[in-house]
């Protein structure tokens, strides 16, 4: 049986302090899984399924107050994959591997039933999850900006996005090594202000749509702490993994998520995940839903992240 732990001597970058949500499982082949749980904790439990590169408390930003989770009954519940913050790097790891070690946290917390909801680079390892995890189980999956099947289309891309997933395919290697001297090493130094600038670097090359958010010093904070703990294991291994498995076959066709309760919502001006993406994973998995908000780009169709909960509560 897994067990929990607390102890945090196995991870790398000790100089940087773990945050006060930190949690961690042992999996049976000794693994550790980070993760961590937000919200209401009462409330009914919704395993987030982080972006790349992102980490298990991406979903605090949801609802920083907790006002939201308060008033639906939200229970978050983040989780590292592995080679992300507090969770053991798996060279072996698939897509189809993950829902696995998700099953496995679900007995330790003694779940009896659950809703999936993954975001944008989490979208394989969600519908994973669809696929197969317990149908009387998992009340229903939701997706919100996913990032579609290499064979979705790629239209309404913009074009850094294009070259970024191009450069990811044709040199990973060389990816990695850039995101190491230039992401990590400012991620793993002491001084966090050094991840701040970086953020607020960033932050000026948005889309335009998403450059508003990004520069307020709220997400600059979030964007800081989310990078540090991403890259808490001193190299991007472990976000080029992530890359290279949503970038090559998922291992299941969309066909195959059967699961009848999936639901997508996305915005009509989104230049990461374009709606195409959203119809084309739509058209293809049994009996899902897609919801357009209009005007809302990758970030601010989080706007809409109450009404996305409440669909799924009905569920």
């Amino acid at each position: 049986m897994p067990t929990a732990a607390t102890g945090l001597k196995d991870i790398p970058a000790a100089h940087i302090p773990p945050p006060d949500d930190a949690k961690i499982l042992t999996l049976p082949d000794g693994r550790k899984m980070g993760y961590g749980e937000y919200g209401d904790l009462n409330g009914r439990p919704f395993i987030f399924v982080h972006g790349i590169p992102d980490c298990r408390f991406d979903c605090a930003w949801l609802d920083a107050d907790k006002a939201l989770a308060k008033r639906l009954g939200v229970r978050w519940i983040g989780i590292d994959r592995p080679g992300i913050g507090l969770s053991t790097p798996d060279p072996k790891r698939t897509i189809l591997g993950w829902p696995e070690d998700v099953q496995h946290l679900i007995s330790h917390l003694g779940l009896d039933t659950y809703h999936i909801f993954g975001v944008s680079g989490g979208t394989a390892y969600a519908l994973a999850c669809a696929k197969l995890l317990p149908r009387d189980k998992l009340r229903s999956v939701g997706i919100m900006c996913g990032m579609g099947p290499p064979a979705s289309t790629k239209s309404g891309l913009s074009l850094g996005n294009r070259v970024g997933l191009a450069a990811w395919n044709w040199w990973p290697g060389a990816m990695q090594s850039i995101i190491n001297h230039s992401v990590v090493k400012k991620a793993q130094d002491p001084d966090r202000s050094q991840t701040e600038k970086m953020c607020r670097t960033q932050a000026k090359w948005a889309p335009a749509p998403d450059r508003e958010l990004f520069q307020k010093e709220e997400m600059i904070q979030l964007l800081t702490d989310i990078w540090r703990e991403v890259y808490r294991q001193g190299s991007a291994a472990g976000h080029a993994q992530e890359m290279k498995l949503v970038a090559d076959d998922w291992g299941f066709p969309l066909e195959s998520v059967t699961h009848g309760k999936v639901r997508l919502w996305y915005g009509d001006k989104d230049v990461n995940t374009p709606l195409g993406q959203g119809q084309y994973m739509a058209d293809r998995i049994p009996g899902a839903t897609l919801t357009v908000f209009p005007g809302k780009s990758h970030f601010t169709v989080w706007d809409h992240i109450d009404k996305a909960l409440a669909d799924m509560l009905q569920d």
